[in-house]
């Protein structure tokens, strides 16, 4: 925040609350990935699946690739 008409302090506390707020959404996303069954901000439960690999049988002697 680069204001010249604001007191150095003033920008500083701002900057100093935002950066927390910041801070603590990280580690609120953070912990929200780490759990499987998660919520959102209005308590709806989150799901979250695994992407699908695609399984190749392994071949038999004798079959075309």
């Amino acid at each position: 925040m680069d204001r010249p008409d604001l007191p150095k302090h003033v920008v500083e506390r701002v900057e100093r609350r935002w950066a927390q707020k910041l801070q603590e959404q990280v580690v609120a996303w953070k912990n929200s990935r780490s759990n499987k069954h998660s919520t959102t901000a209005t308590e709806v439960p989150v799901v979250r699946r695994r992407s699908r690999k695609v399984v190749r049988r392994p071949r038999q002697n004798g079959e075309a690739a």
